[in-house]
């Protein structure tokens, strides 16, 4: 009986050993690739997941921002082996911090992260890491290799339970067994996906490192865009997503701190400023707005803030920039002098623009609340005829009679 105890034993080690093993898949090499027949579920999945963001409007179509975006990814897949790889990249609708690659050759940048980027050169870093995902199909490796995991974790649970009937001399035993699968496998084939997942993380940092440097990119600021996302980390909200997450964004930067020692690169500890694309943030300039308000929406008002300066450094005179701006110290800013720093970047944006009908509403509006009523009815009167369509016009006009009846 004894014997026998050892060797179910050492069968079912011997299953749940062969199920942590990992799984080789060759990359895609050519655009004319063609899935396996289980990982076509991997791309239906991912088809399903394309048009979940399309039709819930998640998709953000802003010309300026997509060219960008194609140019850099399309230099960094010419440095991958093989010809013809091709990736499709979009903006989603998200301030959160992520980017993502699914199995069919789909890139998906939060407006997020692409707001936190301030050159081509990181984002050819983000971009090179995504297309290693994709390139050395990450997501069928872990999906096989669950697989692998799941099948062979079920076998070796039968074989356990057999043998806990055999010692026990009934099937309690077994049953006892079978009942405790469901957290067993949790907790033991989840933390070796993860350990896994970590794996394959480094090698998509290293592959993306070369593919940047080969494609003519710096690769210095590949460790100033992970130290860039992590800066924002004082963020009330904490982000649930693997480019806000500090364990990973350390892990990220101690790999491409390694890295660059190994190519050669000299005093990668120096401090220094991230470089400034004029180019690139007037590229990104309209995703950047979009997500001020995404922010602000979520109560996130110093990452707003911050997207605010960025976008400003790049288009000083925009008349948009400047009314976030004012929005922002009207609406969040608790300090003093809030209200005066508003009608500074309000009058800011009419010099820029003055036709710009938002700013004439916002300033008449702190007028009336000011008792200025003069000034108030005409600024207020301005948007109106600007502004004929607004929704708020009905409001607008009840301001404006009430504050030419106490002229």
């Amino acid at each position: 009986m004894l014997q026998a105890a050892r060797s179910i034993c050492a069968l079912a080690l011997g299953l749940l050993t062969v199920g942590c093993q990992s799984y080789e898949v060759a990359p895609i090499t050519s655009s004319d690739f063609q899935p396996e027949e289980d990982e076509r579920r991997l791309w239906e999945w991912a088809d399903a997941y394309h048009q979940h963001l399309a039709s819930h409007g998640l998709l953000i179509d802003d010309p300026p921002a997509q060219a960008v975006v194609d140019e850099v990814a399309e230099r960094v897949c010419q440095s991958f082996d093989g010809k013809g790889i091709e990736v499709r990249a979009h903006i989603v609708r998200d301030p959160f911090l992520n980017a993502a690659a699914v199995a069919d050759g789909n890139l998906y940048l939060h407006s997020g992260i692409l707001s936190r980027l301030t050159n081509k050169h990181q984002l050819a870093t983000l971009l090179g890491h995504e297309i290693a995902h994709y390139v050395h199909r990450h997501s069928f490796r872990e999906y096989r290799i669950e697989e692998n995991r799941s099948d062979m974790y079920q076998a070796a649970m039968i074989v356990l339970a057999l043998a806990a009937a055999g010692f026990a001399g009934t099937p309690s035993a077994a049953h006892l067994i079978l009942d405790l699968a469901g957290s067993i496998e949790e907790s033991v084939v989840g933390v070796q996906v993860s350990g896994y997942s970590r794996e394959l993380e480094r090698e998509a940092d290293r592959i993306a490192f070369d593919a940047m440097r080969d494609s003519g990119y710096d690769a210095l600021e590949s460790v100033e865009l992970f130290e860039a996302l992590q800066e924002e980390e004082s963020t009330r909200i904490k982000e649930p997503y693997f480019f806000g997450s500090h364990p990973a964004l350390s892990e990220r930067i101690s790999t491409m701190r390694e890295l660059l020692d190994t190519a050669g690169f000299e005093n990668v500890e120096r401090e220094r400023e991230p470089a400034f694309d004029q180019q690139f943030n007037e590229a990104i300039a309209n995703v950047r707005l979009i997500n001020v308000g995404l922010n602000l929406q979520l109560g996130r008002v110093d990452t707003a803030r911050r997207d605010i300066e960025r976008y400003l450094r790049a288009a000083p005179d925009c008349p948009r920039g400047l009314f976030a701006l004012g929005e922002y110290h009207r609406r969040y800013d608790r300090d003093s002098s809030a209200k005066q720093r508003a009608l500074a970047a309000y009058r800011a944006a009419l010099r820029s623009d003055s036709e710009y009908g938002p700013a004439f509403r916002e300033v008449g509006l702190i007028q009336v609340y000011d008792d200025d009523c003069s000034s108030a009815v005409a600024n207020l009167t301005r948007y109106v005829e600007l502004e004929p369509t607004a929704q708020d016009r009905p409001i607008i006009e009840a301001y404006i009679d009430d504050c030419g009846g106490k002229q």
